[in-house]
């Protein structure tokens, strides 16, 4: 995943997994400022999920986001990502046999395919 915001890029790769009831999310990347050095960060979350209708709901149950700084796009970051004990709830429907949209609030935020 890129993500471009005004005077910074941050560039990540993600991987999800869902196991009967728990998960895990792991990111990888950097974040890019203008004028300054690139910054590694990455991220793991431990999770457990469950489906209500439609809707998948993740809850954190530990997470670990590093740097252990303030960067500005955290601010954009859902808490599920950065915090224990804090949910979201994703619409993840099959694109095709091998992917999948994430949909968070009526908006597709990412496309997954299996690895």
């Amino acid at each position: 995943m890129i993500i471009v915001e005004q005077g910074a890029v941050i560039d990540t790769v993600m991987n999800f997994s869902f196991n009967n009831g728990v998960g895990s999310y792991d990111a990888s990347g950097e974040y890019i400022e203008e004028n300054a050095q690139p910054v590694a960060i990455s991220n793991k979350v431990g999770f457990s999920y469950w489906r209500e209708g439609d809707e998948t709901i993740m809850v954190s149950d530990e997470t670990n986001v590093l740097p252990k700084k303030k960067l500005n796009y955290l601010s954009y970051v859902p808490d599920f990502f950065q915090h224990r004990e804090r949910g979201i709830r994703l619409n993840i429907l099959p694109a095709n046999a091998d992917s999948y949209y994430f949909i968070y609030s009526n908006s597709p935020v990412i496309y997954c395919t299996k690895g």
